[in-house]
């Protein structure tokens, strides 16, 4: 009755009669008395039950109306650990205009908070960095004022908490996008261990008061971060973000997509999934057990295995907005769709959910369709500026620093009749704020979207 499994329960009605019929009840009285039972396992309580619902009801709708920052930082600190109701909260954010921000160094807490009228991430939320990591940056920076940049956080948190593996993290997760502007994501990632070897070797000669018995210089040399010699991509910062928050936060790489689910009408993965420790869900994705859907996706991995009879299918997990969601391919379907199933690709799968309490939700899929954007960007060179074409290169390229996303860019050279592709890392998103720099940029008449 408590995961209302109505099927399961009417199983139980003949031994519920014949029970009671040994104890002098007749068939119709005991079949009355198991239907009201029944009634009650579709969720009824008493009126002083529903009364206090609907007070909390009305608190809890006052609070999210006049006070939704701090309505949804508290609602996600409630649910720290939960990827998926964690997820589910972010985009609920964007859907009433609450900004989400970075866990940042100087600005989160160990909970969500709220700075600005914006919603900072958690810094319980990333990977590898400990509770006690955690009340040691926040100590140091309340003793000594926020941190300046990269070299005076690695300088002033000694913390054996603070490991390799924790600064990495913190990295990745862009908690110091906000105070290193002299550096990019990538020239920490690729100096970081070196600082921290540095710092405890002189951390030891210094201990006690000793000194380098050769060393007859005064002055030390700072410690510098060497430029990375090579850029990362939106795509790569966001796959990193993931990789320590377990989510998208900044971006997602559907965001493009979200046209095509729509219209598809596709179902997302908080529909058929319950969350972990949370039966209360059960009977809310229940209703997809055993039907047909439509979910849209990026391929996260595909495991080719064998059957008894040495055909190939196939396992692969699918990830949206909020989680993720196993979909199989048996031997026929894997042989007419399998090559569509590779890591990175964006997909719309169609096929029937299977939902256990053992195992979960899984979608045993009967059609895998790719699915990419039709939209191009066109950006004329005309003839008598084609000497500067690696300008306008560089130009897109810094556009798609902030602006990046799935659209192919295409520069038409003018005079030649030539059309060149950009590399991947210069593809933009389709929005009007993007089409409307480049147009800036480069004319209005040189700027097409198709």
């Amino acid at each position: 009755m408590s995961k209302k499994k109505l099927d399961v329960m009417e199983k139980e009605r003949k031994e519920f009669i014949l029970g009671a019929e040994k104890r002098g009840i007749d068939e119709k009285s005991a079949n009355k008395i198991f239907d009201e039972m029944s009634e009650f396992a579709k969720y009824a309580f008493n009126k002083s039950h529903a009364a206090a619902y609907s007070v909390v009801a009305y608190e809890t709708a006052y609070l999210k109306c006049h006070y939704k920052e701090e309505f949804m930082a508290a609602t996600m600190n409630s649910f720290l650990g939960n990827q998926i109701k964690i997820a589910e909260y972010v985009n609920e954010c964007r859907n009433i205009g609450t900004e989400v921000l970075n866990p940042d160094i100087n600005e989160s807490q160990f909970k969500f908070s709220v700075v600005d009228s914006k919603i900072r991430f958690s810094l319980d939320t990333i990977k590898n960095v400990s509770s006690n990591a955690i009340l040691d940056i926040v100590r140091i920076r309340e003793e000594g004022g926020k941190f300046k940049d990269f070299l005076d956080f690695m300088k002033r948190t000694s913390s054996e908490n603070i490991n390799k593996k924790c600064v990495e993290s913190l990295i990745k997760a862009g908690c110091f996008n906000s105070i290193e502007k002299k550096y990019t994501l990538l020239d920490l990632l690729e100096n970081f261990e070196t600082i921290m070897d540095s710092l405890a070797v002189e951390a030891r000669n210094n201990y006690k008061g000793q000194i380098n018995l050769f060393d007859t210089s005064e002055e030390k040399n700072d410690i510098e971060i060497v430029p990375a010699k090579r850029k990362l991509s939106k795509k790569n910062i966001l796959d990193m973000e993931k990789e320590v928050l377990g989510m998208y936060v900044s971006g997602h790489p559907l965001d493009d997509y979200l046209d095509i689910i729509k219209k598809e009408k596709a179902v997302t993965s908080k529909d058929i999934i319950v969350s972990e420790n949370d039966e209360m869900e059960y009977e809310k994705i229940s209703k997809y057990d055993s039907q047909e859907i439509k979910i849209c996706g990026i391929v996260e991995s595909a495991n080719i295995k064998y059957t008894r009879k040495n055909e190939q299918m196939m396992f692969a997990t699918l990830s949206d907005m909020f989680s993720e969601v196993e979909i199989i391919l048996f031997p026929k379907i894997y042989a007419s769709y399998g090559s569509f199933v590779n890591v990175g690709n964006v997909v719309l799968v169609r096929g029937k959910v299977n939902i256990t309490e053992e195992e979960g939700t899984k979608i045993l899929a009967t059609e895998v369709k790719k699915i990419s954007k039709t939209e191009k960007i066109y950006v004329k060179v005309p003839k008598e500026r084609l000497n500067l074409l690696p300008q306008v290169e560089a130009i897109i390229e810094d556009i798609s620093d902030k602006y990046y996303g799935n659209i192919p860019v295409y520069l038409f050279l003018e005079g030649e009749n030539k059309m060149k592709l950009l590399k991947r890392d210069a593809w933009l998103n389709n929005e009007d704020e993007t089409i409307n720099i480049l147009k800036l940029r480069f004319g209005e008449e040189n700027v097409k979207k198709k």
